[in-house]
């Protein structure tokens, strides 16, 4: 597939990038590099050392986790991942502490995948072509 970005949207950015927006940056950080092999790439501090935005990418996909404020409070949202294994990512991700929201389960539309829902209250669907 070509790369059609923009020559507008700079590198190391797909022209739509998810922003976690949740009240613990750092913990969803860890999580994610722990569960999906998430990369930070870079962040911003705050003047007490937390982090305000932190840029990552899982895979070939970049995204955003920003810390929550008063005047930009947590939203919950909802992922939609591919991973090697869905069955060991659940696991995983329910021995972390997550709320299983489905278990893995074989889909008519030719998928296998499952729902977490993190500690921060983002779902994550896990999925996995059942015929690659």
């Amino acid at each position: 597939m070509a790369n059609n970005r923009p020559d507008y949207v700079p590198d190391g950015y797909n022209t739509i990038n998810p922003y976690l927006l949740v009240d613990q940056p750092e913990q969803e950080m860890l999580f994610l590099m722990s569960i999906f092999d998430a990369q930070e790439l870079d962040r911003i501090d705050n003047a007490q050392g937390e982090a305000l935005n932190i840029r990552m990418q899982i895979g070939d996909s970049p995204f955003m986790i920003g810390r929550a404020t008063p005047g930009y409070p947590a939203r919950s949202s909802m992922q939609y991942i591919f991973v090697k294994d869905v069955t060991k990512t659940y696991e995983s991700a329910i021995a972390l502490g997550c709320q299983s929201v489905m278990p893995p389960t074989k889909q008519n539309y030719g998928m296998f995948d499952a729902g977490i829902m993190d500690l921060q209250g983002i779902e994550w669907w896990i999925a996995q072509p059942l015929n690659p």
